[in-house]
């Protein structure tokens, strides 16, 4: 990108108008049909007395792309455990800890190294909030990236991504015998059975493939616009780099004939956006929302915290039972106090966080339903997990001892 011209990098950020929508288009058709997938086999499950077993149906399917960077750090994480490697990891800073790695001749460090850059180089557009063209991706700050190897270098081999799919996947065949068997000589029946069955694997599949390649694009547009920030902010039109991700696509070549012009227009506009993260959007179906400046502000919205005995009720995402201390994160960059055994608490996850659901005993989000990303993931990797535990991750107190049924939708605080 540096060696493209200003009028260049203008050409590449839109060169990809038409692709962009008709990507999201077929992710979100995907997203419907995930649902109606895993609609099909809760009611056939229900039907046959064996509803327990409709997310057990569609676990451990492979292929699915978002455990791509779990397998891929957990890799990385065995190769940190060269006493070498591992040296840097626990006397660097994680801050430091890229450029340590990079600048070490060690061979054992060098060849980490190569494996880094090598998963770096494939998985470079995840990041935290990556649909999000401003959002800070691991192929510009891999440090994440390696506080999420360091939390996995302590992880037992037994509980490897492949091993915990591979149990999952066996679960998934003896149900699926089992409703065979149960809807034996029931040819009409059975045939809608395979239909859906194939069907919920095939979209689920679909709809995190749809997310990787949107979320590829939108890498495709924040490179070339993040190498124009750079520019603009160093000869002082931008008072921070990130600022040229507030232009509006018909307002470059504007931006470029006169940047100084969209100096105070950028900087009120980036004000308005962080505003925005502390504000509660509301739910619209027929109408117009209120101006944004009514809408509640999260930080005064009072929280009731969980004591011992509370049960907060969400919505099944992957069956088993786990008990730990919860461990309440709200960025994925923060993995730095995951422990093995511990309960991720999230208010949201994308497939940045997906990495941290490897040492994670159980997961539970705030929001999401059996097709969404959190859900999906924790079928592959085989952990118990709740999603729509309304407001769990401000209730639950990080270091609670807590119990999550994923099967009954359940998570119970022991000790608050």
């Amino acid at each position: 990108m540096s060696a493209l011209t200003d009028a260049e990098l203008r050409a590449r950020i839109t060169s990809f108008a038409g692709v962009l929508r008709p990507l999201l288009k077929r992710h979100i058709e995907a997203s419907l049909k995930s649902g109606v997938g895993l609609g099909a086999i809760a009611q056939l499950a229900e039907a046959v007395g064996r509803p327990e077993l409709s997310l057990t149906l569609v676990a451990g399917i492979g292929d699915v792309d978002s455990t791509g960077p779990s397998t891929g750090m957990w890799e990385l994480s065995r190769l940190a455990a060269d006493h070498e490697v591992a040296a840097l990891f626990e006397s660097v800073p994680l801050k430091d800890l890229y450029r340590r790695i990079k600048e070490s001749a060690v061979p054992a460090v060098a060849a980490f190294a190569d494996r880094l850059d090598a998963f770096l180089s494939d998985w470079d557009f995840r990041g935290p909030s990556e649909w999000e063209i401003r959002a800070t991706t691991w192929g510009v700050e891999p440090t994440p990236v390696l506080s999420a190897v360091d939390r996995m270098r302590n992880v037992p081999d037994d509980e490897a991504p492949n091993t915990k799919n591979a149990q999952r996947a066996a679960q998934r065949e003896e149900a699926t015998a089992q409703v065979r068997a149960l809807l034996e000589g029931n040819e009409e029946a059975l045939g809608q059975f395979e239909v859906a069955l194939k069907a919920a694997a095939l979209w689920l599949r679909g709809r995190e493939r749809g997310r990787t390649s949107c979320a590829m694009l939108m890498h495709e547009l924040r490179l070339p616009a993040l190498e124009l920030g750079k520019r603009f902010h160093e000869s002082g039109a931008l008072r921070s780099p990130l600022q040229i991700f507030m232009l509006f696509a018909e307002e470059l070549d504007a931006f470029l004939a006169d940047p100084g012009s969209f100096t105070e227009v950028l900087a009120e506009r980036e004000r308005v956006y962080k505003d925005l993260f502390d504000r509660e959007p509301p739910f619209v179906v027929v109408g117009q929302p209120d101006p944004v400046e009514n809408w509640p502000r999260r930080s005064d919205r009072p929280v009731e915290r969980a004591g011992a005995g509370t049960v907060i009720q969400g919505v099944p995402g992957c069956g088993g039972v786990a008990r730990g201390r919860a461990r309440v994160l709200t960025s994925p960059d923060d993995a730095s106090t995951l422990e093995p055994g511990e309960i991720l608490v999230a208010p949201i996850t994308d497939p940045a966080w997906t990495p941290l659901f490897v040492p994670a005993a159980a997961v539970v989000v705030d929001v999401g339903a059996p097709f969404s990303h959190a859900a999906i993931v924790s079928r592959e990797l085989g952990i118990p997990c709740v999603v729509s535990a309304t407001r769990a991750s401000a209730r639950i107190r990080d270091g609670a001892l807590i119990e999550v049924d994923g099967t009954t939708a359940t998570v119970t605080v022991i000790e608050a």
